[in-house]
């Protein structure tokens, strides 16, 4: 199994977001070295919400701390204390707490501080319990502490689970801030990612026109818009089987090895077969059962349609794969990673 980068459709993606937005790649999105090397150029910094990568980012790939958004949601005092001995200086914070903690810790080294707002305030979100971001009046008093400290006030960040993921509620949430909080002293306002570049347009040309907001730098950080459609999955047939009428096509690959997104996600992939053995392919097709290769009974993707004739050795192309599925990838029955390939186009 490998992975395929278009490395030209994946640098034409990134830019159509740049065009309206400064890009914050989120690193926990596909940590791949050629993924990174084709985006660092292009993007104005990485979004980390891990201490570890933050650290790698730095002491590794050498990435200037000043193009690192440090945004982890919980935050110990000795990860703060690492992130500022290394430089970081951009930090979203999500609560009262870990504000003074940021403050008590950085001394008078000053700060470039966004709050990240609780987005249940303004719309319904799916999920029982939105678990990051302040309310409203915890803003407010965050905003307060932060005029009378050595740091900056730099404005606001939110986050739209993919759930309820549409341009109007992009909308609908900044109105929120703006009639509630404000956004004429922002500085930056962070829309998170879950949006694709033609939604990003959209919203913000309305936004900065409403609300006079030409001098604002919006930040974007998208991980499965702008990778997925750029990287594909390829995976072997390495078995076939017929069980109580249903035909089982196993793959060397599975939710232990990539595609953990079909349980976790409930996630349907777009899988099409390669024909490059150039035979004759049937034209009908059969619905089949397609497996992993591992122990774990659960390790399903789904019924698909393939050809009636398909046979152990060939391949299947499992595409939109960029984002988080080599992540998820694991060590369990000691399986093999997937190496990455770039290809132009």
């Amino acid at each position: 199994m490998m992975y395929l980068i278009n490395r030209q459709n994946l640098i034409s993606t990134v830019n159509s977001y740049s065009v309206n937005a400064r890009v914050y790649y989120p690193y926990k999105a596909n940590t791949n070295c050629h993924v990174v090397q084709i985006l660092d150029p292009l993007i104005a910094g990485y979004e980390v919400a891990s201490i570890y990568h933050l650290i790698y980012l730095i002491t590794k790939r050498k990435v200037e701390p000043q193009r690192i958004l440090y945004s982890a949601p919980i935050k110990s005092n000795s990860q703060i204390k690492r992130a500022l001995s290394l430089g970081v200086n951009n930090i979203v914070v999500d609560n009262i707490d870990e504000l003074e903690r940021i403050i008590r810790l950085a001394n008078n080294n000053p700060l470039n501080i966004i709050l990240r707002v609780d987005i249940s305030n303004f719309i319904n979100a799916q999920q029982s319990v939105f678990k990051w971001g302040a309310s409203i009046n915890e803003i407010l008093y965050m905003k307060e502490m932060l005029a009378n400290s050595a740091h900056q006030y730099m404005g606001l960040n939110f986050y739209i689970p993919q759930e309820v993921d549409c341009a109007s509620n992009f909308v609908t949430v900044i109105d929120g801030i703006a009639n509630t909080i404000g956004v004429r002293d922002c500085k930056v306002i962070d829309i998170g990612g879950g949006i694709s570049s033609a939604d990003v347009e959209s919203i913000l040309t309305k936004i900065k026109v409403k609300y006079d907001l030409g001098g604002v730098d919006f930040i974007v950080e998208p991980g499965r818009h702008l990778l997925n459609p750029n990287i594909d999955l390829i995976v072997k047939i390495i078995d076939i089987r017929a069980k109580q009428g249903q035909k089982l096509v196993f793959i060397d690959s599975g939710i232990y090895s990539g595609l953990m997104d079909a349980v976790i996600k409930n996630r349907r992939f777009k899988i099409s077969y390669i024909n490059n053995k150039k035979r004759q392919l049937d034209e009908r097709v059969e619905r089949c059962l397609i497996c992993g290769d591992s122990s774990d009974i659960s390790d399903v993707l789904g019924i698909y349609d393939l050809p009636k004739n398909i046979r152990v050795g060939d391949e299947l192309i499992i595409s939109e794969c960029g984002s988080y599925c080599s992540e998820l990838d694991t060590d369990f029955c000691k399986n093999k990673r997937a190496n990455y390939y770039i290809v132009d186009s």
